[in-house]
C-alpha cells in the first residue's frame, strides 16, 4: 500500500469529519460551541495541509501535469475560501449576513468535489 493512498484516505476522512462537525455546529446554532468549532477549524486546516504536502510529494516523485496542478490549485483555493467564509461567520455578531452563509454552504461542496478530483488524479500519478 503506497503512502499516497494512505494520505489520500486520511485527507478524505479529515474532510468528512470537517463536514460532520460543521453540520453539528449548524444544528447547534449560535453561540457556537468553542470546542467543536476549534476542532472543526483545525481538522479542516489539517486536511488542507496534508493535501498540499501530498501534491508536492507526488509532483516531486512523478511530476504532475497541467490538469492535475489545476485541480489541486482549485481545491486549495476552495479550501481557503471555505475557511475564510467560516471565519467570517464566526466573527459576526448577531445573525450572519446571508452572503456569508451562502458562501459557506457552496464553498465546502466545491472543496469536497475538487479535493476528491485532486485525490483521484494524485492517486493515478502517485501509485
Amino acid at each position: 500500500m503506497s503512502t499516497t493512498l494512505i494520505k489520500s484516505g486520511s485527507i478524505g476522512l479529515l474532510i468528512l469529519f470537517t463536514l460532520a462537525s460543521g453540520l453539528l455546529l449548524r444544528r447547534m446554532g449560535r453561540p457556537h460551541n468553542v470546542l467543536i468549532s476549534t476542532v472543526h477549524k483545525l481538522v479542516a486546516l489539517g486536511a488542507l495541509v496534508l493535501l498540499i504536502l501530498t501534491a508536492f510529494q507526488v509532483n516531486r516523485a512523478a511530476g504532475l501535469g497541467g490538469l492535475q496542478m489545476a485541480v489541486v490549485a482549485a481545491a486549495v483555493l476552495f479550501f481557503l475560501g471555505a475557511i475564510a467564509g467560516g471565519g467570517w461567520l464566526m466573527i459576526v455578531e448577531g445573525p450572519a449576513p446571508p452572503i456569508a452563509r451562502r458562501l459557506h454552504q457552496i464553498l465546502p461542496v466545491l472543496t469536497v468535489l475538487s479535493s476528491a478530483g485532486s485525490l483521484a488524479l494524485l492517486l493515478g500519478v502517485g501509485v
